[in-house]
């Protein structure tokens, strides 16, 4: 998951993969946006499937949680431009009162 979150995307999650992803990132923080990011949606993963479930293995969960990820991100645009609308309305509002 965390390949995935660093690609930006789905992408090949193969033990070589997964090995170059390790050598690559030995220097990971744990704390910057993606590895947050990560954590968000496992948790959230963990909410929605507190017990062991047979039928998600490990490509099904891969799956899953690139896409229970994507939602995150369109929520969070959507939100985002929620807000942008309405601080934008309530500017228009100010220049149109005359003030």
């Amino acid at each position: 998951m965390t390949l995935m979150e660093l690609q930006g995307g789905p992408c090949n999650v193969k033990n070589a993969d997964l090995n170059r992803m390790y050598e690559q990132q030995k220097e990971f923080d744990e704390n910057n946006a993606k590895a947050k990011k990560c954590k968000k949606v496992l948790d959230y993963l963990l909410t929605a499937f507190p017990t062991k479930t047979p039928e998600l293995e490990r490509f099904n969960v891969v799956s899953l949680y690139g896409m229970i990820s994507h939602i995150f991100v369109l929520h969070l645009q959507t939100a985002w431009r929620a807000v942008r609308n309405t601080r934008f309305g309530e500017r228009r509002a100010h220049c149109g009162s005359g003030l």
